[in-house]
């Protein structure tokens, strides 16, 4: 996917909703991704994008909490 198709992607979802609901912190996503704490929150509250290695690695993480939650694209449950 470029980078639009994933940006695209993640703006389909409430990001911190997703994480929160499948009991994640911020902390521990940010180690998980291998990125800080406050780009975590940039993503989330839509102040900054996730681009290249970054985007795709966070992507996939979202893609699966949204299948553990069972979160339609279009934020339907």
């Amino acid at each position: 996917m470029t980078n639009a198709e994933l940006r695209a992607f993640l703006a389909c979802y409430d990001l911190r909703a997703l994480r929160r609901g499948c009991g994640i912190t911020r902390t521990a996503m940010a180690a998980g991704l291998g990125v800080g704490r406050c780009r975590v929150r940039d993503w989330e509250t839509g102040r900054t994008s996730p681009c290249g290695p970054d985007a795709a690695r966070y992507a996939r993480v979202v893609a699966g909490m949204a299948r553990h939650l069972e979160v339609t694209w279009d934020g339907e449950t």
